[in-house]
């Protein structure tokens, strides 16, 4: 989440509130979608690499059983001492 602000922050130093957490919002799901594609993609690999390792006799790999959730995502939120204006614009 850290990573995404910062990005968010280089290129827009002053967004609404709103705007901020819905980018980062935004940010995290593209990172969350990236990854759950890799691992799809790694475990199609590991399964033809153990059918050609089953086919020569060896044993076959595990593949970690880890999967990147695709339904709960981070939902950032800001939190204050005093009330936070959504729609001012974010000047820390």
């Amino acid at each position: 989440m850290t990573k995404a602000l910062i990005k968010i922050l280089e290129t827009d130093p002053h967004p609404t509130l709103r705007n901020l957490l819905t980018r980062v919002s935004h940010e995290l799901h593209k990172l969350y979608f990236q990854l759950h594609r890799h691992a799809v993609d790694y475990r199609k690999d590991i399964k033809e690499l153990n059918q050609k390792r089953v086919a020569k006799g060896l044993e076959p790999l595990r593949a970690p059983s880890f999967m990147p959730e695709m339904d709960n995502f981070q939902d950032p939120e800001m939190s204050s001492h005093r009330p936070l204006a959504k729609d001012a614009r974010w000047d820390p």
